[in-house]
């Protein structure tokens, strides 16, 4: 179950982490992602101008994307707590988002944030998606 902050939906939610993967030779998350997508060929709708992987350092991908009434924004999927100090807002919805990683760690959930530009370019917080991750043989 996804945890929407700023997301009016699952759906819009999973498109717009789908909007924020890579859409050739996707890693193993951005295939899940964008398989999730409801209606995928919507996404081709939208043209990717710029794309930063994941950076085990950063924690995060980054699209850069032209919509198809031309606007441009940012879209970017990653650690719910790097992603949290991107947003304009980080003090409004820190304790939402720590409590929604708390939630799904105990289900044994890895969570992914999900954070997009607005009009005025600044970060917003959309929502929150799991991931199932297992604990590993050797842990």
């Amino acid at each position: 179950d996804p945890h929407l902050i700023n997301s009016p939906s699952f759906d819009d939610l999973v498109f717009n982490a789908a909007l924020g993967a890579k859409a050739v030779d996707p890693d193993a998350i951005d295939k899940c992602v964008r398989e999730a997508v409801k209606n995928p060929a919507a996404l081709n709708d939208y043209t990717e101008l710029d794309f930063l992987p994941f950076d085990p350092v950063a924690k995060r991908t980054e699209a850069t994307v032209r919509g198809p009434d031309g606007k441009v924004f940012k879209v970017s999927k990653g650690a719910p707590q790097v992603m949290v100090k991107m947003v304009h807002n980080s003090e409004e919805v820190e304790d939402e988002v720590r409590q929604a990683m708390e939630a799904f760690a105990g289900r044994g959930l890895r969570p992914v944030g999900v954070c997009k530009t607005d009009d005025q370019d600044r970060w917003v917080f959309l929502g929150l998606i799991s991931l199932f991750d297992p604990p590993r043989d050797d842990t």
